[in-house]
């Protein structure tokens, strides 16, 4: 039989030790993310609506923000791609869909910048076949050899 925890009990204390129901924090996400393999993927709410959580097996939790930029970046892409435009040009962060992990640099931080890197790995996934498509629907491949 399936429980409801109407108590969320399953929660920690946030990043300053206070108890609150804020499921986009890792520190107060802790013990859903600890049980992660024993589902694909978990959603929680705080009680008013305003602050969500994913949890996956593979990832953990999600940035906050991840699921909902996804689709603009696919979007804004595929709308490029699509246009009249000779060239088009998108960030390959956007179109292998890559998290804050794969930022080129962060305004107003000195150091940590520019390091970065593309790998072949990142080639064969999901993402790189959806680009692959689109970019053989739109017609933007290169013909030139």
């Amino acid at each position: 039989m399936d429980v409801i925890d109407s108590t969320f009990s399953f929660m920690t204390v946030d990043w300053d030790g206070q108890i609150r129901m804020d499921p986009s924090s890792v520190y107060a996400m802790a013990r859903m993310v600890g049980l992660k393999e024993r589902f694909d993927v978990a959603f929680a709410s705080d009680t008013d609506a305003d602050r969500h959580g994913i949890v996956s097996r593979s990832h953990g939790l999600l940035d906050p923000n991840h699921h909902l930029s996804e689709p603009v970046a696919r979007r804004a892409v595929s709308r490029a791609w699509s246009s009249v435009a000779a060239i088009a040009i998108a960030s390959l962060q956007d179109f292998l869909n890559l998290g804050t992990e794969a930022r080129m640099n962060v305004p107003g931080r000195a150091d940590g910048n520019w390091t970065w890197r593309c790998t072949q790995e990142m080639f064969s996934g999901h993402e790189f076949e959806s680009l692959c498509q689109l970019t053989r629907k739109t017609n933007r491949l290169d013909n030139g050899g």
